[in-house]
């Protein structure tokens, strides 16, 4: 476990899943005060029972940790399938239509730009 700027943790767990997270918008209430220092933050450390704690007595559960990272990765990956799809639609509409990527982003735009009445109707 590494503590980097930003309240960032580099997390590596026994079955080989590592990744980094943030803990920046879960720094409230009276444990967590003192690790807005980033010089106190960066005393973070594992226990002997496998959770990061700090001197102040605060400990993160590794289990909750490993949930953060893992739920990271799915998200993504979920993202990384979603844009191929997205972008292989693009591909098909383009083809389809004769229409360049460009003309989609301003047809796109141009879609977003109506008042939300307006856009059933025929111009």
């Amino acid at each position: 476990m590494t503590a980097r700027a930003g309240h960032k943790l580099v997390v590596h767990f026994e079955d080989g899943t590592e990744g980094c997270v943030s803990i920046e918008n879960r720094l409230f209430g009276p444990m967590f005060e003192p690790l807005r220092d980033g010089a106190y933050f960066a005393k973070a450390s594992v226990n002997q029972f496998g959770t990061v704690a700090w001197p102040n007595g605060l400990e993160l559960d590794a289990e909750a940790l490993y949930m953060m990272v893992q739920y990271a990765k799915n998200a993504k990956a979920a993202y990384k399938r979603t844009r191929a799809k997205l972008q292989v639609a693009k591909r098909r509409f383009c083809t389809a239509r004769q229409r360049t990527p460009n003309q989609l982003l301003l047809i796109g735009r141009a879609w977003r730009a109506k008042p939300w009445w307006s856009r059933n109707n025929a111009d």
